[in-house]
């Protein structure tokens, strides 16, 4: 895993993703098909994006191909006569709309089919402009809300942590802590422990990703920042120095879990992402 990007490299992806938004609702249906593709392509192989929109891939809270059956299910042989609700939760409406869009992608969505019956388009061209519009449009304009929120976040910074692209989150209910938070297992809000898959091979990058979390601070109360900041310090000391004190340790991811969704959510997402080795 890349350690690091450059300011640069982030700059560019950003506006890349907001460039082929732009292309694609200004597309006619026959160039549509063509350039939908390269902004899928773009979120997931883009090394950038492809961390923005992981956890959007990988929440389990939605099932896109149940919320598609679904909608079709509800059609009666009049065209426009499908239902379908989105998620009121921002992370869990991103991430539905995403997966649907891996699925047409992959050619597991009659496109046509589902305006018909949906939006009652028989024209392709209003089909195109209808799936923008009440998809897409939702889809791209969270992603964008996102994204402008981790440029604000890194201010004047020239080097930015692969953990700062973790804007969206997934609820996993199991995690891992191992190594010089010295073979200790850590449980963070109350979440059981298993294996996880390694990305963090080594202590620094371990140190490194707790690090990047203190330019979140500011989202907390101002009375709980202090507290919150000297924790985190603490995890990043302990991630490299195995004569840390097993309760402080606990009771700083504590701390840190309790302080503000945000911050739970990033931490969990480090903690699923270190290696068994360490």
């Amino acid at each position: 895993m890349q350690n690091s990007f450059s300011r640069r490299e982030v700059d560019r992806s950003f506006r890349k993703f907001n460039d082929i938004v732009g292309d694609l609702f200004g597309a006619k249906f026959q160039t549509w098909g063509n350039i939908f593709t390269h902004l899928i392509t773009h979120c997931e192989q883009d090394s950038v994006m492809k961390l923005v929109t992981e956890p959007l891939r990988n929440n389990s809270n939605v099932d896109a191909q149940e919320w598609y059956a679904s909608a079709m299910k509800s059609t009666s042989s009049m065209i426009g006569s499908g239902r379908y609700e989105l998620p009121y939760n921002d992370d869990e409406r991103t991430a539905l709309l995403y997966q649907f869009f891996l699925m047409l992608e992959n050619n597991k969505v009659d496109f046509h089919q589902f305006c018909l019956m949906m939006y009652g388009t028989t024209n392709y061209q209003d089909a195109v402009n209808h799936f923008n519009q009440e998809l897409v449009q939702k889809f791209t304009r969270e992603v964008s809300y996102r994204l402008d929120e981790i440029l604000a976040d890194l201010g004047d910074r020239q080097v930015v942590p692969p953990e700062a692209m973790l804007v969206f989150h997934h609820h996993g209910n199991t995690m891992n802590f191992h190594g010089n938070i010295q073979g200790s297992n850590i449980a963070v809000g109350g979440s059981s422990i298993s294996s996880s898959s390694a990305t963090y091979t080594g202590n620094v990058e371990l140190a490194d990703a707790l690090q990047g979390l203190l330019s979140l601070t500011s989202e907390v109360n101002e009375s709980q920042r202090g507290a919150v900041d000297t924790a985190l310090k603490l995890m990043v000391k302990a991630a490299t120095d195995g004569n840390m004190a097993q309760e402080d340790i606990q009771k700083a991811t504590d701390t840190v879990a309790a302080s503000s969704p945000a911050l739970k959510e990033r931490l969990i997402e480090i903690v699923q992402k270190v290696g068994t080795g360490l």
